[in-house]
Order: structure tokens, then C-alpha cells, then sequence
């Protein structure tokens, strides 16, 4: 069964990292990862780390850790495209749905928040379909009429004929926006990256934040864009993980279906030397 982690992982200098399900296996429990690319990855840094990862076990687990916001509210799948436990931002495009995260993650030291998501185009002809990722702060963001802004948002996006509020030439096709609140305090953006060839796929999409706060923004081991612009400083810290945005099974109106299969958070407590 998958199962929600949240890890304390200690480093030494020259001693390799076990991955977290053989920390797991050993210090923990007994489980098992549903996909390798979730486990943490080797390292022979000095410090600690702190991991978070959310499999989406239950619906009651996701009603425990997030809190939902739309209508109709996000929901917990049971079983889909060949992966079980998933959340499901049930966003009826253009209207945003999410989920936002009752911890904070980051310290200023640097953080990475990846997961692995499906966009599934059932009507080319509707409007959007969106899994993404991002951070907000508590500062930025309103618990009760859920109003939020990102500080870094990732979004996959699949913009349907009838997304009118889309350049034309952009209809039809999947695409990555990525954007961050520069330090300067505009929005840096990506603009659109084209990403037909992950439609109908599991992927992982994944942004890293450098202790020099720098962002890189991945899909799967893919670099997708890594600007020369500094991530605001408030934005290096005490951050809350934000699940998104639109996604609609209805074939008369809208465009097809977003899952998110898990979900990870992972960052360093103390500084590397």
C-alpha cells in the first residue's frame, strides 16, 4: 500500500543516502514505492533533510493534509490509468481548482517539489485540462475564500478549441508555463513550451530552488527552462505546496482529465559545506 511520508534524513560527509524506502525499510517500516523515480536520490552532502511525500492513500488522508477549494471540490480516486490512490483537482476549465498544503516546506537553504501527473485529452475540441504544481505563502494566500497568488507555479496545460482566451495558434496543442516572483517583485514567465509528447502520459514535472535561489524547472530528467533571474526571497522559506488546476471528464464541454499520482517536497535544514 502506499503511504504518506514525512522523513528526518541524516547526512554525513562521504556517506551515501539511502534512498527513503531503503531508510524505510530499515528505520521506519516496511513499504513499498510505486515508482522508483519518487525515491530519493543518492547524496554525499553534509546536513539534514527533511522529505515530505504524499501518495494520496485515502480520501480521508487527503481531506487530513490539504485543504480543497472549488466547485465541485477536488477528490480522491480510487484507481485509474493503471495507478491507484490519486487526486483529482476536478476543475471545470477555465475555473481553477487546488489544494493547498496544511504544512510548510523550504528553509532558506534551497527546496525541490516534484509529481507525477497524467493529462488525459478526452475532447480535443472543449477547453483546458491543466495538472500543475506550485508554492504560495500564508502571507499571499486567503484559508478561507482560498484567493491565493504562486510564488512559483508549473502548470502542463492542454488548450482545446473552444479555450478562446488562448492565442489561436496555441489551441489544440499541450503546453508548459512556468512562472516565479522575481526578486525584484514582477513575474518572471516562461511562455509557452510546447509539450504535445506528454499528453496521454504519466510524467513528472519537478522545479528545484538553488540555495543561490535560482529556479530550474524539469519534466521527467528533462531541463525545460532555467532562467538567470533570482526567485524573491520571500519565496525561500516557510512556503505551502499548492496541487491544481482544471479538469473535467464532461466529453460535451470540456477538454479531458488531470491526475496527480504523488506528490514530494524535499529540502535541507542546515547548509551544505
Amino acid at each position: 500500500m502506499k503511504t504518506i511520508k514525512l522523513i528526518l534524513l541524516a547526512f554525513t560527509l562521504s556517506f551515501t543516502f539511502y534512498s527513503c524506502e531503503k531508510f524505510a525499510e530499515e528505520k521506519m517500516e516496511t513499504t513499498q514505492q510505486k515508482s522508483a523515480q519518487a525515491d530519493a536520490k543518492s547524496n554525499e552532502s553534509k546536513g539534514l533533510l527533511w522529505v515530505y511525500q504524499d501518495n494520496f492513500d485515502t480520501p480521508s488522508a487527503l481531506q487530513e493534509i490539504w485543504r480543497l477549494y472549488g466547485r465541485p471540490s477536488p477528490e480522491w480516486k480510487d484507481l485509474a490509468f493503471g495507478r491507484d490512490g490519486l487526486f483529482d483537482n476536478n476543475g471545470p476549465s477555465p475555473v481553477n481548482n487546488y489544494a493547498v498544503s496544511n504544512f510548510p516546506i523550504g528553509r532558506d537553504y534551497g527546496y525541490t517539489v516534484e509529481s507525477e501527473v497524467m493529462l488525459n485529452i478526452l475532447n480535443p475540441a472543449g477547453t483546458c485540462v491543466c495538472p500543475g504544481i506550485g508554492v504560495t505563502k500564508a502571507s499571499e494566500f486567503n484559508p478561507i475564500t482560498g484567493e491565493m497568488r504562486t510564488g512559483i507555479s508549473m502548470r502542463l496545460i492542454y488548450a482545446g478549441a473552444a479555450a478562446t482566451w488562448f492565442p489561436a495558434k496555441m489551441r489544440n496543442h499541450t503546453w508548459f508555463i512556468m512562472d516565479f516572483i522575481s526578486d525584484n517583485g514582477t513575474v518572471a514567465s516562461s511562455g509557452y513550451i510546447p509539450a504535445d509528447i506528454y499528453s496521454n502520459n504519466w510524467c513528472i514535472l519537478r522545479f528545484e530552488v538553488s540555495p543561490a535561489g535560482f529556479v530550474k524547472f524539469f519534466c521527467d530528467e528533462t531541463l525545460l527552462w532555467a532562467p538567470l533571474i533570482r526567485l524573491h526571497p520571500m519565496m525561500f522559506k516557510n512556503n505551502l505546496l499548492v496541487l491544481g488546476y482544471t479538469s473535467d471528464g464532461d466529453l460535451q464541454t470540456r477538454s479531458g482529465v488531470a491526475y496527480h499520482d504523488w506528490i514530494k517536497a524535499t529540502f535541507p535544514l542546515s547548509p551544505k559545506d
